[in-house]
């Protein structure tokens, strides 16, 4: 019976090693976290102990019973315009300075990253804002990049399908009648006008390298940090600053912080950085 199976230590520190590994997260506090969540796969499974069936998660070749792990052990819960003061700063006062900063630019692109971009409540909602921003510039244009390791909340990213009680509450009558198409009483879906304005892309953050070739003006990675010991959150806010363009930006959740005397980003306001030095 999976109710009276045991999570020993050695399969707890084998599973939570192998986790920081190779995806960067801790889980050094979560024994019970971990046992609760993965008991109701094991039941569901031929195997008799979690080390079994976290063995049976490293032989698969298809990587698909690992990802489903990883998505139990972690929270994918977000929604539209959530830390609403960073899109209110970012459309107030930041991309008026990138336009001005990039004016000499002769492709007039802003290039934005959502990293861990969950079920795409934050590419969306910073689409929708770029869109009425860039109204009054028309020669110019944005791309957003949003990545998560999750494959499952990517498709459902991909999908754009929300409940229209949460976005009714989040966006104004106009917002929603420009942004939006009612399906049915209780969902509505993003048009592909603003769809086709996102890429989602997987992507571990714990990859040693990044596969992008142009820095980005803005880097979103808010509430994923969360996860990580200070050692990894360092190496990644570096890998982050090599891939943000020289007076480019990055935003993370309210309740993160970042050393200041390790982090390669200048201090702009909380929980929002500038690159004062690198990629031009």
């Amino acid at each position: 019976m999976t109710e009276a199976l045991e999570l020993k230590e050695t399969e707890f520190l084998e599973i939570a090693s192998y986790i920081e590994t190779h995806y960067g997260i801790n889980l050094e506090e979560k024994r019970m976290l971990m046992k609760n969540r993965l008991l109701n796969m094991i039941s569901k499974s031929e195997h008799q102990s979690f080390g079994d069936f976290f063995k049976a998660a490293c032989q698969d070749s298809s990587g698909k019973l690992m990802m489903q792990i990883i998505e139990r052990l972690t929270t994918n819960h977000t929604f539209f315009n959530r830390e609403i003061d960073h899109f209110n700063l970012l459309k107030e006062a930041l991309l008026p300075q990138v336009l001005s900063d990039f004016s000499s630019s002769k492709e007039k692109e802003i290039r934005i990253w959502s990293a861990g971009c969950s079920s795409g409540e934050e590419p969306y909602t910073l689409a929708i804002l770029m869109t009425e921003f860039l109204k009054q510039y028309p020669e110019w244009r944005f791309d957003i990049l949003a990545t998560d390791i999750s494959t499952q909340v990517l498709e459902k990213a991909k999908e754009g399908i929300y409940p229209t009680e949460a976005l009714s509450t989040q966006f104004t009558q106009y917002e929603l009648s420009r942004y939006f198409i009612q399906n049915s009483s209780e969902l509505m879906q993003i048009r592909d006008t603003i769809k086709n304005r996102i890429l989602f892309k997987h992507l571990n953050l714990a990859r040693s390298e990044f596969p992008f070739k142009q820095p980005f003006h803005i880097i979103f990675c808010r509430n994923v940090m969360i996860y990580f010991k200070d050692e990894f959150k360092l190496r990644l806010v570096n890998k982050f600053y090599n891939h943000t363009a020289k007076q480019g930006y990055l935003f993370i959740g309210h309740s993160e912080t970042l050393p200041r005397h390790l982090n390669p980003y200048s201090f702009l306001y909380p929980t929002v950085f500038i690159n004062n030095g690198g990629l031009a």
